[in-house]
Protein backbone atom coordinates (compact mmCIF):
# COMPACT_ATOMS: atom_id res chain seq x y z
CA UNK A 1 0.00 0.00 0.00
CA UNK A 2 2.98 2.45 0.94
CA UNK A 3 4.50 1.95 -2.89
CA UNK A 4 1.36 3.08 -4.05
CA UNK A 5 1.15 5.96 -2.75
CA UNK A 6 4.45 7.20 -3.28
CA UNK A 7 3.46 6.81 -7.15
CA UNK A 8 0.96 9.62 -6.59
CA UNK A 9 2.20 11.28 -2.97
CA UNK A 10 5.34 12.77 -1.86
CA UNK A 11 7.05 11.83 1.18
CA UNK A 12 5.44 15.06 2.84
CA UNK A 13 1.84 14.12 1.38
CA UNK A 14 1.91 10.79 2.72
CA UNK A 15 3.19 11.84 6.48
CA UNK A 16 0.17 14.48 6.30
CA UNK A 17 -2.14 11.85 5.06
CA UNK A 18 -1.53 9.59 7.78
CA UNK A 19 -1.70 12.37 10.63
CA UNK A 20 -5.20 13.15 8.39
CA UNK A 21 -6.51 9.95 8.81
CA UNK A 22 -5.34 9.59 12.76
CA UNK A 23 -6.94 12.89 13.88
CA UNK A 24 -10.07 11.67 11.84
CA UNK A 25 -10.32 8.13 13.53
CA UNK A 26 -9.55 9.74 16.98
CA UNK A 27 -12.67 11.82 16.51
CA UNK A 28 -14.60 9.86 15.15
CA UNK A 29 -14.24 7.39 18.07
CA UNK A 30 -14.64 9.87 20.29
CA UNK A 31 -17.51 11.33 18.68
CA UNK A 32 -19.33 7.82 18.34
CA UNK A 33 -18.89 6.94 21.98
CA UNK A 34 -20.57 10.07 22.95
CA UNK A 35 -23.46 9.38 20.58
CA UNK A 36 -24.04 5.82 21.51
CA UNK A 37 -23.87 6.55 25.27
CA UNK A 38 -27.18 9.56 24.47
CA UNK A 39 -28.29 6.93 21.72
CA UNK A 40 -28.63 4.27 25.27
CA UNK A 41 -30.02 7.18 27.45
CA UNK A 42 -32.22 8.68 24.77
CA UNK A 43 -33.60 4.50 24.14
CA UNK A 44 -34.21 3.68 27.53
CA UNK A 45 -35.53 6.80 28.91
CA UNK A 46 -38.00 8.51 26.18
CA UNK A 47 -39.46 11.23 27.96
CA UNK A 48 -38.97 14.65 28.74
CA UNK A 49 -35.39 14.81 29.79
CA UNK A 50 -34.59 13.41 26.43
CA UNK A 51 -36.62 15.93 24.77
CA UNK A 52 -35.08 18.50 26.22
CA UNK A 53 -31.48 16.87 25.78
CA UNK A 54 -32.25 16.79 22.15
CA UNK A 55 -33.13 20.23 21.50
CA UNK A 56 -30.29 21.18 23.83
CA UNK A 57 -27.81 19.61 21.73
CA UNK A 58 -29.19 22.02 18.69
CA UNK A 59 -27.66 24.84 20.47
CA UNK A 60 -23.67 24.13 19.59
CA UNK A 61 -24.77 23.82 15.97
CA UNK A 62 -24.94 27.47 16.00
CA UNK A 63 -21.97 28.03 16.76
CA UNK A 64 -19.25 27.40 13.79
CA UNK A 65 -16.26 24.92 14.86
CA UNK A 66 -14.04 27.59 14.13
CA UNK A 67 -15.36 29.69 16.49
CA UNK A 68 -14.79 27.22 19.21
CA UNK A 69 -10.86 26.79 18.68
CA UNK A 70 -11.22 30.85 18.89
CA UNK A 71 -12.60 30.84 22.27
CA UNK A 72 -10.30 28.34 23.81
CA UNK A 73 -7.38 29.87 22.46
CA UNK A 74 -8.82 33.32 24.00
CA UNK A 75 -9.37 31.86 27.21
CA UNK A 76 -6.08 30.17 27.58
CA UNK A 77 -4.61 33.34 26.84
CA UNK A 78 -6.65 35.34 29.01
CA UNK A 79 -5.84 32.76 32.33
CA UNK A 80 -2.11 33.01 31.17
CA UNK A 81 -1.99 36.85 31.03
CA UNK A 82 -3.88 37.10 34.26
CA UNK A 83 -2.14 34.14 36.01
CA UNK A 84 -5.25 32.85 37.23
CA UNK A 85 -4.17 29.23 37.12
CA UNK A 86 -0.45 28.36 37.27
CA UNK A 87 -0.21 25.56 35.09
CA UNK A 88 -1.62 27.73 31.75
CA UNK A 89 0.64 29.65 30.22
CA UNK A 90 0.93 31.34 26.50
CA UNK A 91 2.90 27.95 25.85
CA UNK A 92 -0.29 25.66 26.55
CA UNK A 93 -1.79 28.11 23.53
CA UNK A 94 0.77 26.43 21.33
CA UNK A 95 0.37 23.16 22.62
CA UNK A 96 -2.93 23.58 21.85
CA UNK A 97 -2.33 24.24 18.07
CA UNK A 98 -1.66 20.74 17.51
CA UNK A 99 -3.44 17.69 16.47
CA UNK A 100 -5.09 17.25 19.94
CA UNK A 101 -6.30 20.59 19.28
CA UNK A 102 -7.83 20.17 16.18
CA UNK A 103 -9.25 16.62 17.50
CA UNK A 104 -10.69 18.43 20.55
CA UNK A 105 -12.86 21.25 18.78
CA UNK A 106 -13.80 18.66 15.97
CA UNK A 107 -15.12 16.11 18.16
CA UNK A 108 -17.01 19.08 20.21
CA UNK A 109 -18.37 20.45 16.46
CA UNK A 110 -19.49 16.66 15.32
CA UNK A 111 -21.07 15.60 18.67
CA UNK A 112 -24.48 18.00 18.17
CA UNK A 113 -24.75 16.27 14.66
CA UNK A 114 -23.77 12.66 15.41
CA UNK A 115 -26.53 12.33 18.68
CA UNK A 116 -28.85 13.19 16.31
CA UNK A 117 -27.96 11.08 13.47
CA UNK A 118 -27.40 8.32 15.78
CA UNK A 119 -31.20 8.96 17.38
CA UNK A 120 -32.63 8.72 14.71
CA UNK A 121 -31.27 5.98 12.79
CA UNK A 122 -32.25 3.74 16.12
CA UNK A 123 -35.47 5.03 16.39
CA UNK A 124 -37.56 1.37 15.13
CA UNK A 125 -35.00 -0.57 18.40
CA UNK A 126 -37.62 -2.93 19.48
CA UNK A 127 -37.66 -1.70 23.21
CA UNK A 128 -40.69 -3.79 23.96
CA UNK A 129 -38.13 -6.88 23.38
CA UNK A 130 -35.57 -4.73 25.15
CA UNK A 131 -37.74 -4.23 28.50
CA UNK A 132 -38.81 -8.15 28.43
CA UNK A 133 -35.00 -8.94 28.36
CA UNK A 134 -34.35 -6.30 31.22
CA UNK A 135 -36.99 -8.58 33.73
CA UNK A 136 -34.89 -11.52 33.17
CA UNK A 137 -31.36 -10.31 32.90
CA UNK A 138 -29.15 -7.47 34.47
CA UNK A 139 -28.64 -4.69 32.61
CA UNK A 140 -25.31 -5.13 31.03
CA UNK A 141 -26.22 -8.14 29.71
CA UNK A 142 -28.92 -6.88 28.11
CA UNK A 143 -27.02 -4.30 26.52
CA UNK A 144 -24.26 -6.53 25.82
CA UNK A 145 -26.66 -9.35 23.92
CA UNK A 146 -29.65 -7.34 22.75
CA UNK A 147 -29.36 -3.31 22.59
CA UNK A 148 -25.21 -3.02 21.07
CA UNK A 149 -26.58 -5.84 17.97
CA UNK A 150 -29.41 -3.83 17.10
CA UNK A 151 -27.16 -0.27 17.88
CA UNK A 152 -23.71 -1.19 15.65
CA UNK A 153 -25.09 -0.21 12.52
CA UNK A 154 -25.82 3.23 13.84
CA UNK A 155 -22.73 3.45 15.54
CA UNK A 156 -20.58 2.31 12.06
CA UNK A 157 -22.81 5.38 10.51
CA UNK A 158 -21.98 8.03 12.55
CA UNK A 159 -18.10 7.03 12.79
CA UNK A 160 -18.06 6.80 9.08
CA UNK A 161 -19.77 10.23 8.69
CA UNK A 162 -17.32 11.90 11.32
CA UNK A 163 -14.28 10.42 9.92
CA UNK A 164 -15.07 12.09 6.60
CA UNK A 165 -16.41 14.88 8.05
CA UNK A 166 -13.37 15.07 9.86
CA UNK A 167 -11.31 14.07 6.88
CA UNK A 168 -12.50 16.82 4.69
CA UNK A 169 -12.39 19.49 7.84
CA UNK A 170 -10.13 22.52 6.20
CA UNK A 171 -11.27 25.70 8.72
CA UNK A 172 -10.01 24.49 12.55
CA UNK A 173 -7.04 23.17 10.67
CA UNK A 174 -5.87 26.12 8.62
CA UNK A 175 -6.85 28.35 11.97
CA UNK A 176 -4.71 26.38 14.50
CA UNK A 177 -2.20 25.95 11.43
CA UNK A 178 -2.30 21.72 11.73
CA UNK A 179 -1.50 20.71 8.44
CA UNK A 180 -3.95 17.98 7.41
CA UNK A 181 -5.12 16.66 3.99
CA UNK A 182 -7.87 19.21 3.12
CA UNK A 183 -5.66 22.19 3.63
CA UNK A 184 -2.83 20.64 2.12
CA UNK A 185 -5.19 20.37 -1.44
CA UNK A 186 -6.38 23.86 -0.76
CA UNK A 187 -2.49 24.91 -0.80
CA UNK A 188 -2.19 23.45 -3.94
CA UNK A 189 -5.11 25.39 -5.48
CA UNK A 190 -4.27 29.01 -3.65
CA UNK A 191 -0.26 28.78 -4.18
CA UNK A 192 0.20 26.94 -7.04
CA UNK A 193 -2.93 27.07 -8.99
CA UNK A 194 -2.51 23.72 -9.96
CA UNK A 195 -5.60 22.12 -10.41
CA UNK A 196 -4.42 19.07 -11.73
CA UNK A 197 -2.78 17.83 -8.78
CA UNK A 198 -5.65 18.88 -6.24
CA UNK A 199 -8.10 16.73 -8.31
CA UNK A 200 -5.50 14.33 -8.43
CA UNK A 201 -5.43 14.92 -4.04
CA UNK A 202 -8.73 15.30 -3.91
CA UNK A 203 -9.42 11.43 -5.13
CA UNK A 204 -8.57 10.10 -1.68
CA UNK A 205 -10.95 12.38 0.18
CA UNK A 206 -13.59 11.23 -2.65
CA UNK A 207 -12.99 7.68 -2.65
CA UNK A 208 -13.47 8.11 1.70
CA UNK A 209 -16.80 9.53 0.90
CA UNK A 210 -18.34 7.02 -1.76
CA UNK A 211 -17.11 3.91 1.00
CA UNK A 212 -18.91 6.22 3.76
CA UNK A 213 -21.66 6.82 2.08
CA UNK A 214 -21.77 2.64 1.12
CA UNK A 215 -22.07 1.76 4.53
CA UNK A 216 -24.03 4.65 5.54
CA UNK A 217 -26.76 3.13 3.07
CA UNK A 218 -26.57 0.00 4.57
CA UNK A 219 -27.40 1.38 8.26
CA UNK A 220 -30.02 3.04 7.04
CA UNK A 221 -31.17 0.02 5.05
CA UNK A 222 -31.18 -1.71 8.41
CA UNK A 223 -32.44 0.67 10.47
CA UNK A 224 -35.67 1.16 8.01
CA UNK A 225 -36.32 -2.80 8.03
CA UNK A 226 -36.59 -3.07 11.87
CA UNK A 227 -40.23 -3.57 12.84
CA UNK A 228 -41.15 -0.75 15.94
CA UNK A 229 -43.64 -2.43 18.00
CA UNK A 230 -46.22 -0.17 19.97
CA UNK A 231 -45.19 0.12 22.96
CA UNK A 232 -46.48 2.51 26.19
CA UNK A 233 -44.33 1.49 28.67
CA UNK A 234 -41.29 2.59 30.64
CA UNK A 235 -37.68 1.42 31.33
CA UNK A 236 -35.65 2.01 33.82
CA UNK A 237 -32.04 2.04 33.12
CA UNK A 238 -30.06 1.76 35.93
CA UNK A 239 -29.59 5.08 38.19
CA UNK A 240 -25.76 5.13 37.76
CA UNK A 241 -25.89 5.04 34.23
CA UNK A 242 -28.47 8.15 33.70
CA UNK A 243 -26.08 10.03 36.09
CA UNK A 244 -23.31 9.05 34.24
CA UNK A 245 -25.15 10.19 30.73
CA UNK A 246 -26.77 13.10 32.06
CA UNK A 247 -23.39 14.37 33.50
CA UNK A 248 -21.70 13.90 30.16
CA UNK A 249 -24.50 15.76 28.28
CA UNK A 250 -23.80 18.63 31.23
CA UNK A 251 -20.45 19.01 30.65
CA UNK A 252 -20.98 18.54 26.69
CA UNK A 253 -23.55 21.77 27.28
CA UNK A 254 -21.26 23.85 29.04
CA UNK A 255 -18.05 23.29 26.80
CA UNK A 256 -19.45 23.60 23.52
CA UNK A 257 -21.93 26.56 24.49
CA UNK A 258 -20.96 28.40 28.17
CA UNK A 259 -17.40 28.56 27.32
CA UNK A 260 -17.71 30.18 23.97
CA UNK A 261 -20.50 32.83 24.43
CA UNK A 262 -18.86 33.36 27.86
CA UNK A 263 -15.80 33.99 26.46
CA UNK A 264 -16.89 36.80 23.56
CA UNK A 265 -19.02 38.34 25.61
CA UNK A 266 -16.67 38.88 28.46
CA UNK A 267 -14.22 39.64 25.35
CA UNK A 268 -16.60 42.55 24.17
CA UNK A 269 -17.54 43.50 27.89
CA UNK A 270 -13.58 44.07 28.76
CA UNK A 271 -12.59 45.94 26.22
CA UNK A 272 -15.30 47.76 24.64
CA UNK A 273 -14.20 50.50 22.11
CA UNK A 274 -16.28 53.34 20.92
CA UNK A 275 -15.60 51.82 17.31
CA UNK A 276 -17.85 48.80 17.81
CA UNK A 277 -20.51 50.73 15.88
CA UNK A 278 -18.10 51.26 13.25
CA UNK A 279 -17.31 47.63 12.66
CA UNK A 280 -20.36 46.56 12.49
CA UNK A 281 -21.19 48.77 9.69
CA UNK A 282 -17.78 48.67 7.81
CA UNK A 283 -16.59 44.94 8.47
CA UNK A 284 -19.87 42.95 9.18
CA UNK A 285 -22.84 44.48 7.49
CA UNK A 286 -21.57 44.59 3.88
CA UNK A 287 -20.58 40.69 4.11
CA UNK A 288 -23.46 39.82 5.92
CA UNK A 289 -25.75 41.85 3.08
CA UNK A 290 -23.62 39.73 0.75
CA UNK A 291 -24.09 36.32 2.27
CA UNK A 292 -27.89 37.24 2.20
CA UNK A 293 -27.82 37.91 -1.27
CA UNK A 294 -25.74 34.63 -2.14
CA UNK A 295 -28.20 33.20 -0.09
CA UNK A 296 -31.92 34.05 -1.39
CA UNK A 297 -30.50 33.44 -4.78
CA UNK A 298 -29.10 29.66 -4.05
CA UNK A 299 -31.63 28.92 -1.25
CA UNK A 300 -34.12 29.34 -4.37
CA UNK A 301 -32.78 27.46 -6.64
CA UNK A 302 -32.27 24.37 -4.43
CA UNK A 303 -35.85 24.94 -3.13
CA UNK A 304 -36.92 24.69 -6.44
CA UNK A 305 -35.30 21.81 -7.93
CA UNK A 306 -36.10 19.55 -4.73
CA UNK A 307 -39.97 20.48 -5.55
CA UNK A 308 -39.38 19.29 -8.87
CA UNK A 309 -37.60 16.51 -7.84
CA UNK A 310 -40.00 15.43 -4.97
CA UNK A 311 -41.64 12.63 -6.08
CA UNK A 312 -38.33 11.01 -7.52
CA UNK A 313 -37.28 11.12 -4.13
CA UNK A 314 -39.90 9.10 -3.10
CA UNK A 315 -40.01 6.73 -5.95
CA UNK A 316 -36.21 5.68 -6.23
CA UNK A 317 -34.65 5.33 -2.74
CA UNK A 318 -31.05 4.92 -4.71
CA UNK A 319 -31.40 8.21 -6.08
CA UNK A 320 -32.05 9.65 -2.41
CA UNK A 321 -29.19 8.29 -0.66
CA UNK A 322 -26.82 8.39 -3.64
CA UNK A 323 -27.38 12.39 -3.43
CA UNK A 324 -27.69 12.45 0.43
CA UNK A 325 -24.44 11.02 0.40
CA UNK A 326 -22.78 13.58 -1.74
CA UNK A 327 -22.59 15.78 1.56
CA UNK A 328 -19.72 13.82 2.58
CA UNK A 329 -17.59 15.13 -0.88
CA UNK A 330 -14.95 17.57 -0.15
CA UNK A 331 -16.44 20.97 -0.50
CA UNK A 332 -13.27 21.72 -2.25
CA UNK A 333 -13.80 18.86 -4.79
CA UNK A 334 -16.81 20.67 -5.58
CA UNK A 335 -15.29 24.04 -6.06
CA UNK A 336 -12.01 22.70 -8.25
CA UNK A 337 -14.87 21.11 -10.63
CA UNK A 338 -16.82 24.05 -11.06
CA UNK A 339 -13.55 25.89 -11.74
CA UNK A 340 -12.68 23.28 -14.44
CA UNK A 341 -16.12 23.61 -16.23
CA UNK A 342 -15.95 27.33 -16.54
CA UNK A 343 -12.70 26.64 -17.93
CA UNK A 344 -13.13 24.34 -20.12
CA UNK A 345 -16.72 26.20 -21.98
CA UNK A 346 -17.55 29.15 -23.25
CA UNK A 347 -18.00 30.69 -20.01
CA UNK A 348 -14.62 31.15 -19.09
CA UNK A 349 -15.51 34.35 -21.34
CA UNK A 350 -18.39 35.75 -19.79
CA UNK A 351 -18.59 37.52 -16.51
CA UNK A 352 -20.33 35.01 -14.21
CA UNK A 353 -19.84 36.89 -11.09
CA UNK A 354 -21.85 35.08 -7.81
CA UNK A 355 -23.14 32.51 -10.34
CA UNK A 356 -20.64 29.77 -9.67
CA UNK A 357 -21.29 30.13 -5.88
CA UNK A 358 -25.05 29.97 -6.20
CA UNK A 359 -25.17 26.81 -8.66
CA UNK A 360 -21.89 25.41 -5.94
CA UNK A 361 -24.06 26.09 -2.81
CA UNK A 362 -27.46 25.01 -4.60
CA UNK A 363 -25.85 21.52 -5.01
CA UNK A 364 -24.73 21.38 -1.61
CA UNK A 365 -28.08 22.48 0.16
CA UNK A 366 -30.34 20.26 -2.53
CA UNK A 367 -30.05 16.92 -0.62
CA UNK A 368 -30.78 18.43 2.26
CA UNK A 369 -33.96 20.32 1.07
CA UNK A 370 -35.38 17.50 -0.64
CA UNK A 371 -34.87 15.40 2.17
CA UNK A 372 -36.57 17.85 4.96
CA UNK A 373 -39.56 18.19 1.82
CA UNK A 374 -39.67 14.00 1.79
CA UNK A 375 -39.90 13.66 5.27
CA UNK A 376 -42.81 16.40 5.73
CA UNK A 377 -44.49 14.98 2.56
CA UNK A 378 -44.47 11.56 4.27
CA UNK A 379 -45.95 12.59 7.72
CA UNK A 380 -48.73 13.79 5.86
CA UNK A 381 -51.49 11.60 5.53
CA UNK A 382 -52.58 10.21 2.03
CA UNK A 383 -55.99 10.93 2.60
CA UNK A 384 -55.67 14.48 2.52
CA UNK A 385 -53.70 14.60 -0.91
CA UNK A 386 -56.80 12.07 -2.02
CA UNK A 387 -59.01 14.76 -0.52
CA UNK A 388 -57.79 17.72 -2.84
CA UNK A 389 -58.24 15.19 -6.19
CA UNK A 390 -62.05 14.99 -5.05
CA UNK A 391 -62.55 18.90 -4.95
CA UNK A 392 -64.81 20.02 -8.19
CA UNK A 393 -62.89 21.40 -10.98
CA UNK A 394 -59.21 20.78 -9.37
CA UNK A 395 -56.66 21.32 -12.21
CA UNK A 396 -53.21 20.94 -12.14
CA UNK A 397 -52.89 24.72 -10.90
CA UNK A 398 -54.75 24.44 -8.17
CA UNK A 399 -53.56 21.31 -7.08
CA UNK A 400 -49.96 22.43 -6.80
CA UNK A 401 -51.85 25.95 -4.91
CA UNK A 402 -52.69 23.38 -2.39
CA UNK A 403 -49.95 21.28 -2.22
CA UNK A 404 -47.88 24.49 -1.50
CA UNK A 405 -50.18 25.81 1.09
CA UNK A 406 -49.34 22.75 2.58
CA UNK A 407 -45.61 22.41 2.69
CA UNK A 408 -45.49 26.43 3.39
CA UNK A 409 -44.33 25.83 7.47
CA UNK A 410 -41.61 23.31 5.72
CA UNK A 411 -40.51 25.15 2.85
CA UNK A 412 -39.40 28.01 5.42
CA UNK A 413 -37.82 25.40 7.01
CA UNK A 414 -35.75 24.68 3.86
CA UNK A 415 -35.01 28.00 3.68
CA UNK A 416 -33.74 28.35 6.95
CA UNK A 417 -31.63 25.20 6.30
CA UNK A 418 -29.88 26.85 3.40
CA UNK A 419 -29.19 29.85 4.62
CA UNK A 420 -27.67 28.26 7.19
CA UNK A 421 -25.00 25.95 5.50
CA UNK A 422 -24.52 28.80 2.87
CA UNK A 423 -23.93 31.63 5.95
CA UNK A 424 -21.24 28.96 7.39
CA UNK A 425 -19.45 27.22 4.47
CA UNK A 426 -16.04 28.43 3.72
CA UNK A 427 -14.21 26.64 0.87
CA UNK A 428 -16.28 26.74 -1.15
CA UNK A 429 -16.58 31.14 -0.92
CA UNK A 430 -12.65 31.14 -0.97
CA UNK A 431 -12.13 29.30 -3.98
CA UNK A 432 -15.40 30.99 -5.95
CA UNK A 433 -16.09 34.44 -4.77
CA UNK A 434 -15.66 36.74 -7.55
CA UNK A 435 -13.67 40.24 -6.70
CA UNK A 436 -14.94 42.18 -4.61
CA UNK A 437 -17.49 39.91 -2.82
CA UNK A 438 -17.41 38.37 0.17
CA UNK A 439 -19.53 36.18 2.51
CA UNK A 440 -19.49 37.21 6.40
CA UNK A 441 -17.56 33.44 7.28
CA UNK A 442 -15.24 34.03 4.63
CA UNK A 443 -14.80 37.93 5.97
CA UNK A 444 -14.42 36.89 9.45
CA UNK A 445 -12.18 33.53 8.53
CA UNK A 446 -9.56 36.15 7.25
CA UNK A 447 -9.48 38.19 10.03
CA UNK A 448 -9.20 35.27 12.58
CA UNK A 449 -5.47 35.51 11.45
CA UNK A 450 -4.58 38.88 12.17
CA UNK A 451 -8.23 40.68 13.59
CA UNK A 452 -7.53 41.89 17.52
CA UNK A 453 -9.33 39.49 19.57
CA UNK A 454 -11.98 42.36 20.71
CA UNK A 455 -12.79 42.96 16.75
CA UNK A 456 -13.40 39.11 16.35
CA UNK A 457 -15.64 38.69 19.81
CA UNK A 458 -17.77 41.11 18.22
CA UNK A 459 -18.57 40.39 14.78
CA UNK A 460 -18.63 36.30 16.25
CA UNK A 461 -21.17 37.05 18.59
CA UNK A 462 -23.22 39.59 15.94
CA UNK A 463 -22.77 36.09 13.00
CA UNK A 464 -24.01 33.82 16.00
CA UNK A 465 -26.72 36.01 16.92
CA UNK A 466 -28.02 36.23 13.03
CA UNK A 467 -27.92 32.59 12.59
CA UNK A 468 -30.37 32.23 15.57
CA UNK A 469 -32.28 35.06 14.92
CA UNK A 470 -34.63 33.10 11.94
CA UNK A 471 -35.33 29.92 13.63
CA UNK A 472 -36.47 31.83 16.92
CA UNK A 473 -38.87 33.98 14.45
CA UNK A 474 -39.56 30.48 12.91
CA UNK A 475 -40.44 28.64 16.72
CA UNK A 476 -42.63 31.61 17.37
CA UNK A 477 -44.66 31.38 13.99
CA UNK A 478 -45.06 27.91 14.54
CA UNK A 479 -46.75 28.53 18.60
CA UNK A 480 -48.71 31.24 17.42
CA UNK A 481 -50.49 29.24 14.08
CA UNK A 482 -50.47 26.45 16.37
CA UNK A 483 -52.50 28.35 19.20
CA UNK A 484 -54.40 29.95 15.71
CA UNK A 485 -55.83 26.23 14.92
CA UNK A 486 -56.80 25.12 18.32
Amino acid sequence: MGSILTLFLSEREIEILIGSISVSAGVALVVSLFASTYGLYALLNKGRFSTIFQKVLLIPLFIPPYFHALSIISLFQWISYNHWVSWISLSTVSAFRSEFGLLFVLSIAYIPLACLLMQNLSENIDRKGILTALTHQGFMAVVRKIILPQLMPSVYAVFGIVFTLSFISFDVASLLEVPVYATEIFSVISSQYNLTRAVQLSLIPFGIAVVTGFFVSKAYLFASRQNETPFDGHMYAPRTFNFFAVGLLVVYGFVSVVVPLTTMFVGVIASFPSDYLFVLQSDWLPPMVSTLKLCFYGGLLSITISWMMRDVWKTYPAVRLVLLSSLLVSPTLLGITIIYVIQWTFLTDIQLGIAPLVVAYSLRTIPITSELLHITREKIPRDVFASIELIPGITRTKRFVWEFLLMVPTLIIMVYASFWIIATEIPLTILLQPPGFQTIMARIFILLHYGSLPYMNIMMLATIATLIAPLIGIVFLRRRLTKIHH
